[in-house]
């Protein structure tokens, strides 16, 4: 079955982000320690994020190095201890303080490290084989790469990690392809898991392949088959019909794998840039339903939030502004595209106004170090989410000064800088990320801070259409500080979430329970209820005091108290004339 164009576009399109930074000689590495000497490193493409590790459940009868189980946003994923699975001689007494949670084949694991360091770009000549270097640990290292100072960093395999903990993926039956007989498949993956997983698929769908275990091999035995396809009279796509390659591989095409997509290009293929970022779509994937495509196809969808990635000069701005203006919730982030363009201030659908160029480190206006951020104002979508100390910024927009430019800003830096603006449009909203959504500028993409932000952004879509006549002061968010548990005592709120005002004017609701509630300098109480209604019980009947006078006793009790006297001031003087002396009787 043949592909339509829109599928095509598609999957260009991904082809062209995931390659553009192989394109480009680099590779991406997120650095991190284990509490010993020795500097790892994983590839940024299988990091979904960092953060603090949460409470960990122990569970009896796990694998080597699982140290339990933890609920991330809904979900349980193992947790593995990366000092004690690669069986480390100088294991740290403190260790695991930071979590990594990783991804591959729909599998996701969380490693407890000691400490995430920075993400480096290395060229791939600097990346070497594991085959090259006396390599352990079972083959756990697939590469190996020198920094600038000589410290040598081990590459971690993250798909034999997980089968030697939890075992290889079972590959299920699977119908054989109607396919020519002469079809065969070439790919290249630097992990030997990877590879047998990939072959036996092939195998069960009776498909003939051919692989290599890096780049570099690729590379030479595709140039040998196509000098032999042209020896014989032929094409080198009639020996090869589909071949697949690993972007994160040591030593994979570095500048040559670009050279598919200019390749494709060639042909007539314009690849876009509309929702391409795969931590982008990693934070909203598990809760939203995503629609990704061409602008001009996602518009016809009617969505309720569009995100564009260092996007300028698009041809249907007049399309995407009649949707903001409509009530639609339009995030924008910025890029090297956006920072080089030579009209950014005039280009449309912005919050703010930015200045040309870019900041970042080494440039005009140089930052002696990345950034990290402060923490968020109180009376915005993002009050009550903890910063991280390692989310930093490196590069990013700058935005105009303005006198209204205060109002507009929803995250700053720790020096002040606007780093997420927002301003009404019409009945929608534009909102701003001034860094990239990957970790080019910025390692706030890896984060778990990320999805919570873009979740807070998605859950105010809309939300001013339903109340058009809204006064701007009530547009706020009500942060709990007291709430009241199920036995109405006064606790603090363990994880507190903002309130819109079109929510807390409703009352108590699942998510905004009864308590003392802020916004700003204000403060404000959400009331248990309404008037209390009587109960009805049967066979049980309830009394007023106020309706039911009853028997008042107070005149007969003050007469019998007076009859009580005077007995007994009766019964007192009867006495004391009986003990009077009588007359003597004579002799």
């Amino acid at each position: 079955m043949s592909m339509n164009l829109i599928e095509k576009k598609n999957l260009l399109d991904s082809v062209d982000a995931r390659t553009r930074l192989a394109g480009s000689n680099k590779m991406e590495i997120l650095l991190f320690s284990l509490g010993t000497r020795e500097t790892f490193g994983i590839n940024v493409f299988k990091v979904r994020e960092v953060g603090r590790t949460p409470h960990i459940t122990k569970t009896p009868n796990m694998p080597r190095g699982v140290e339990g189980l933890v609920s991330l946003r809904g979900n349980v994923i193992p947790v593995l201890s990366l000092v004690s699975f690669l069986e480390h001689k100088d294991e740290p007494i403190e260790r695991g303080k930071t979590m990594m949670v990783a991804e591959y084949s729909k599998r996701t694991l969380g490693f407890l490290v000691h400490e995430v360091d920075r993400i480096i770009r290395v060229d791939w000549e600097k990346v070497r084989a594991p085959e090259s270097v006396l390599s352990s640990n079972q083959g756990l290292i697939t590469a190996i790469t020198e920094l600038e100072n000589g410290t040598l960093v081990s590459l971690l395999d993250v798909e034999q990690i997980l089968a030697n903990a939890f075992g290889e993926a079972i590959i299920v039956d699977i119908p054989a392809a109607q396919v020519q007989e002469e079809t065969s498949v070439f790919f290249a993956d630097d992990s030997v898991v990877a590879r047998r997983k990939i072959a036996e698929v092939f195998d069960k769908l009776g498909v003939k392949h051919k692989h290599a275990t890096n780049g570099a091999e690729a590379w030479s035995r595709l140039q040998g088959l196509a000098a032999h396809a042209q020896q014989i009279g032929s094409e080198l796509r009639n020996e090869v019909r589909l071949i697949l390659v690993d972007a994160g591989a040591a030593k994979l095409f570095g500048p040559r794998l670009g050279h598919i997509v200019d390749n494709l290009r060639a042909a007539g293929y314009h690849p876009s840039d509309f929702i391409r970022d795969n931590y982008l779509r990693r934070a909203l994937a598990p809760s939203t339903d995503l629609i990704e495509g061409g602008l001009g196809d996602v518009l016809q969808a009617a969505p309720d939030v569009i995100v564009l990635v260092d996007q300028i000069g698009l041809p249907e701005s007049d399309a995407l502004a009649d949707w903001v203006d409509q009530g639609g919730l339009l995030i924008r982030f910025a890029g090297p595209r956006m920072a080089g363009s030579e009209w950014l201030r005039d280009e449309p659908l912005l919050p703010v106004m930015l200045r040309e160029g870019g900041r970042d480190i080494g440039g005009a206006l140089s930052w002696g170090a990345p950034r990290p951020l402060a923490p968020f104002p109180a009376d915005g979508p993002f009050a009550g989410l903890d910063v991280p100390a390692d989310a930093t910024v490196r590069a990013q927009l700058l935005a105009e000064p303005s006198p209204d430019l205060s109002q507009r800003v929803l995250a700053q830096l720790g020096d002040g800088t606007p780093l997420v603006t927002r301003a009404p449009f019409g009945q929608g909203q534009l909102v701003l990320f001034h860094t990239t959504a990957n970790a080019e500028w910025s390692n706030l993409a890896i984060s778990g801070l990320f999805v919570q932000m873009l979740k807070r952004l998605v859950q105010t879509a809309r939300a001013g259409t339903e109340q058009p006549d809204t006064a701007p002061e009530d547009d706020v968010f009500w942060i709990p500080q007291q709430v009241l548990d199920g036995f109405g005592r006064v606790t603090e709120p363990q994880d507190p979430v903002p309130v819109a005002a079109a929510d807390f004017a409703r009352g108590p609701a699942p998510g905004a329970p009864a308590g003392l509630y802020q916004a700003g300098e204000r403060v404000a109480a959400l009331n248990a209820g309404g008037p209390l209604v009587l109960a009805q019980w049967p066979g049980a009947r309830l009394e007023d005091a106020a309706q039911l006078p009853g028997l008042d006793l107070r005149g007969w009790l003050i007469a019998l108290a007076a009859l009580l006297f005077g007995l007994d001031a009766l019964g007192s003087a009867w006495l004391a004339r009986g003990a009077r002396p009588g007359k003597r009787a004579a002799a």
